[in-house]
């Protein structure tokens, strides 16, 4: 199956004071985590595509620069500066952009999960593949949400999403046709304040 990872990579850090995408934590920018992981999962895989959606120049530059190293179509940046605008805006922009060539299905990545490994992608994206349902998301506990992986039918949804609503909203929507793949609870940590480091 064709399936493009999405890294969402242009949030405007409001909890946090300052751009923590561009943080530096543990001898590395914290989006960086993300994007590593998603990339030594992707390679190998057939038919799996990496995006990187951003408002900032210097992660759109990184992801243009290794691009460049990748065989072509693997990984591609997305310019996003609407994005400031809230996260809809991203959304529309990363999905207005692979509708020219548009994948079976496509996942959302969150580049402030740091401890999400490639191998926890490839696992989450194996279960998936294996549970033939048309949508999965990670849960820990009783919550659930991103990463989250949707067949390209639902990509209409999106298209009405407003402000800061974002896949949680469009997922809300279809709970009885997903897959829930279960980690154990605390394990996936999300990095909103400088306190969450």
């Amino acid at each position: 199956m064709k399936i493009d990872l999405i890294l969402m990579a242009a949030g405007n850090s409001r909890r946090f004071g300052s751009n923590k995408l561009l943080y530096e934590w543990r001898g590395k920018k914290l989006y960086r985590y993300m994007f590593d992981a998603l990339v030594e999962a992707a390679e190998g895989l057939p038919q799996v595509r990496v995006r990187v959606v951003t408002q900032y120049e210097e992660i759109l530059k990184m992801a243009e620069e290794l691009a460049k190293r990748e065989a072509p179509g693997f990984l591609t940046g997305v310019y996003s500066p609407e994005s400031v605008k809230g996260l809809s805006y991203t959304i529309r922009k990363t999905l207005d952009f692979e509708a020219a060539d548009p994948p079976e299905a496509f996942a959302f990545f969150t580049a402030d999960t740091p401890e999400f490994s490639s191998s926890d992608i490839r696992e989450f994206l194996e279960a998936f593949l294996a549970s033939g349902r048309p949508l999965a998301c990670v849960r820990c506990g009783e919550t659930y949400g991103n990463p989250a992986v949707f067949s390209w039918k639902y990509a209409p949804l999106f298209q009405v999403l407003t402000g800061d609503q974002g896949g949680k909203k469009v997922l809300n929507q279809l709970l009885d046709d997903c897959f829930f793949y279960e980690l154990p609870e605390g394990s996936r940590r999300d990095i909103d304040t400088p306190e969450d480091l």
